[in-house]
């Protein structure tokens, strides 16, 4: 232990009087410990870190597959058939949710986020309250008073953290509800609803047919997944037999929910861990080339320690003492580093990845960097180790004599550690440039409507205050009279799902007097409700027929507008106007839709995929009793207003205003620009590629410092070689010539390298690639160029120096 310690203040001292040597191998070092840091943080945060509730890896999604394939929400009668005919789990909850509005002090409603849920969800996820109590038993139950148990920072932020809150009645959707308890800090369900607030459900929907609820089950101990998949595929089966109309065709699926709360970041997250790993090997194998180098400038010193006694083994730990100490300084740094990193991170990940107020520096990952550590320390502390005890000591004492150029052997070492930078930084380079092509194409292909301009906000309708009335002529359409009158206005309408929105409802349709050949899957579009300017406030295009008019009333033949994407699909070669659609609802049974118009297809879910089968509603129509109206067209309305050209987001507060005039006790949230909403939906392929571009330029950097560092020690070590081909006859051009070549060998082999393993590792990230393939050509160029210049200087300027070299002035210093 003496021996370690007094290796490690002899080499502090070198390392204080070689500094430039030091800050050069501790930023490196530094740079990619913050790198792993932050990478094995967010990965141990969303994809391994135990869910935060106990025996996490219990819990089961439960869905509905329709006959098309298609995963759908479950029907009341079916959750409580699936909780009755089960062996496999111990509990199973039913929840769903919804906006509610909560009155505030100031006598505002605030728009929160409502998890409706049987009274058992609290129980089967196994946690308890931080106030108060959850729900009991019969809470559920019909014609009960409204309870809500409410999250720790709603509890804070609105109510002042009372501890007192327990009993206290409250207003949520202009109804009296007693808050019955607080959930501890940190607690969320579903993920990402740390801020709202949880209430017994009273399902008004109970048809079997209809679908609305999400499902989630705890599976008895000893009882596998795949054996709960079993045994809920026999229940399908047993419930469409039974219940042929509304069931025939339909399965159940059970995902774990740990699947279900990472989503598809999973590759996306692998492939970053993938890039910084990358990082690493170029760090180690630029560290090792200087310490290569360094230990060439040693080898008299540590063949005189060999030749006064000093065994290999000793040598050994004094290299591997030194390293140690190198790795774990910048380690240390690294953590800094990542530390202050973390929050930029969360902030531009918040809408992007599960489970993001989670990430934080966990003793797993100070675990994961101690080895990182001590693995950096063995593999560029072992391979000046390799080269400089590899001969005998006569042979060394030789090769350090007058002309070293450190050997042919750690020649070829430091050549094979260069391209190997060179080849991983193409690699990364390849992807980063890629995803980039990716993100444009991405970008450019036609949404199906106009962004630019517009402002959006959603709503709610507070308690019973409209019920039995149609909502379009006593609320939403005076409302739009008084938003399209004020200055900046151009125009302003009213929709029930906003493209892009993440939120529809779908529905089976039948085409009137057409036989549907595949009664197993019946035709299936979105449903959406809009005003007739909703189109061009948008700018929608009109296909072919009409828009909605102000003629299309509650009196009036029910008419429809449909998409393209529908029209291609259920009537090829012929014109749908004046066709007939008809539902299952006996009400639409009696009153089919008529089709006046055709738009163009708008993306509804992601701006990768091309727009689904889509039917528009006239609102005036919509039935003041229908479940459009008493589930959708009170809670998840959304107004967009079109300015005249200024900033849409400075009309939010007049329109406010102008809304709040018909009805003050109105909620409206969500308030962002379209253009905002279609950002979003490009932010997890921005993150991976600002991290992914980070990475691949910080690896660009290493490699280029690699070349830079190797050339010019190469130049340093033959000055008296290239003075004595100077004094035969060599020209400037010709000692340019012999480095550069060099040089551009090292950067071509390194690039053919790079490029073959980036084709090979291409469909690692294939899945996150939209309109361009994994190896594309253009792709190969760009990531040729830009190798190209930045290593360009990193050649020319240690081969400029060395066909500057003074000849007479070399020849006399040997």
């Amino acid at each position: 232990m003496n021996t370690v310690w007094l290796d490690l203040k002899a080499y502090s001292r070198q390392l204080r009087k070689n500094y430039t040597f030091t800050f050069v191998i501790l930023l490196m070092l530094a740079l990619g410990a913050g790198a792993d840091a932050l990478m094995f943080s967010v990965a141990y945060s969303v994809l391994l870190r135990p869910l935060p509730y106990p025996n996490g890896d219990q819990l089961v999604q439960l869905n509905s597959v329709l006959s098309s394939g298609e995963p759908s929400s479950a029907s009341w009668l079916n959750f409580k058939d699936w909780q009755a005919q089960n062996k496999s789990f111990t509990e199973m909850f039913a929840y769903v949710v919804q906006s509610s509005a909560l009155q505030i002090d100031s006598g505002e409603n605030a728009r929160v986020v409502a998890v409706n849920s049987t009274a058992n969800l609290f129980s089967t996820l196994g946690v308890k309250p931080l106030l108060g109590r959850t729900f009991l038993p019969d809470e559920d139950q019909a014609n009960k008073a409204c309870v809500a148990v409410l999250s720790e920072p709603l509890w804070k932020k609105s109510f002042s953290a009372d501890p007192g809150i327990s009993g206290k009645t409250v207003r949520l959707d202009n109804q009296p509800c007693v808050v019955i308890g607080v959930m501890p800090k940190g607690f969320s369900f579903p993920d990402g609803n740390d801020s709202g607030l949880w209430m017994p459900l009273h399902p008004v929907i109970t048809s079997r047919g209809t679908g609305y609820l999400s499902v989630i089950g705890r599976l008895k101990p000893n009882v596998t997944v795949p054996a709960a998949k079993s045994e809920l595929a026999v229940i399908g089966e047993r419930l469409a037999g039974t219940y042929p109309e509304e069931n025939q065709g339909q399965s159940i699926k059970a995902t774990p929910y740990r699947e279900v709360v990472t989503g598809d970041v999973s590759t996306a997250l692998w492939a970053l861990i993938g890039a910084v790993v990358l990082v690493q090997l170029i760090i180690c194998a630029n560290v090792g080339n200087m310490q290569l180098a360094r230990a060439i400038s040693r080898q008299r010193e540590m063949a005189i320690r060999v030749a006064l006694g000093a065994r290999k083994w000793r040598i050994a730990q004094q290299l591997f003492t030194e390293s140690l100490l190198l790795a774990l300084t910048g380690s240390a740094i690294g953590v800094a580093i990542a530390y202050e990193s973390l929050h930029v991170i969360k902030k531009l990940a918040a809408n992007t990845l599960p489970r993001v107020q989670e990430i934080e520096l966990y003793p797993q990952v100070f675990l994961a960097l101690l080895v990182t550590g001590v693995l950096t320390a063995i593999l560029f502390g072992l391979v000046p180790l390799f080269q400089t005890s590899e001969k005998d000591l006569e042979s060394t004492l030789r090769e350090n004599g007058r002309g070293i150029n450190g050997g042919r052997r750690r020649t070829w070492m430091r050549d094979i550690l260069v391209t190997g930078q060179l080849s991983l930084a193409v690699i990364l380079l390849f992807g980063s440039v890629v995803l980039l092509h990716s993100l444009y194409a991405l970008l450019q292909q036609d949404i199906g409507f106009s962004s630019q301009n517009v402002l959006t906000m959603r709503t709610s309708l507070a308690g019973e205050t409209y019920e039995g009335q149609n909502l379009a002529t006593s609320v939403y359409y005076p409302q739009l009279d008084r938003i399209r009158q004020l200055p900046g206005v151009e125009s302003a309408g009213l929709v029930t799902f906003l493209p892009l929105s993440l939120g529809h409802t779908t529905a089976d349709f039948s085409v009137v007097g057409l036989q549907n050949s595949d009664p197993q899957h019946p035709p299936k579009a979105a449903l959406n409700a809009a005003t007739e300017d909703y189109f061009h406030v948008l700018k929608v295009a009109l296909v072919r027929g009409r828009f909605f008019t102000q003629s299309d009333g509650p009196a009036t033949a029910r008419v429809a507008i449909i998409n393209d994407a529908l029209a291609q699909r259920y009537f090829s070669g012929q014109d749908p106007i004046g066709r007939q659609l008809s539902f299952r609802d006996p009400d639409y049974i009696a009153h089919p839709l008529t089709i006046v118009g055709v738009v163009h297809g708008s993306r509804q879910q992601t701006l990768a995929e091309p727009p689904e089968p889509e039917i528009y509603f006239a609102l005036r129509q919509v039935p003041p009793n229908s479940l459009w109206t008493q589930i959708l067209l009170r809670n998840v309305m959304s107004y967009v207003v079109r300015s005249a050209g200024g900033s849409p987001e400075s009309l939010s507060g007049t329109v406010r205003n102008s809304i709040h005039t018909v009805d003050s006790t109105e909620t409206l949230f969500d308030v962002q620009s379209m253009d905002d909403v279609v950002s979003r939906f490009v932010q997890d392929r921005r993150l991976g590629l600002i991290l992914l571009g980070i990475f691949a330029a910080l690896a660009l950097i290493v490699a280029a410092v690699g070349l830079y560092a190797m050339l010019s020690y190469n130049v340093q070590q033959r000055r008296p070689e290239i003075a004595v081909r100077m004094a035969m006859g060599a020209r400037r051009a010709d000692v340019l010539r012999l480095i550069a070549g060099r040089a551009f060998l090292l950067n071509a082999i390194g690039l053919a390298a790079g490029i073959l393993g980036a084709i090979l590792g291409s469909q690692i990230i294939a899945r996150l690639l939209y309109g361009v393939k994994s190896w594309d050509p253009v792709t190969l160029l760009v990531t040729c160029l830009v190798l190209a210049i930045i290593t360009l200087p990193a050649a020319l300027i240690p081969a400029f120096r060395a066909a500057s070299v003074n000849m007479l002035h070399a020849l006399r210093n040997e």
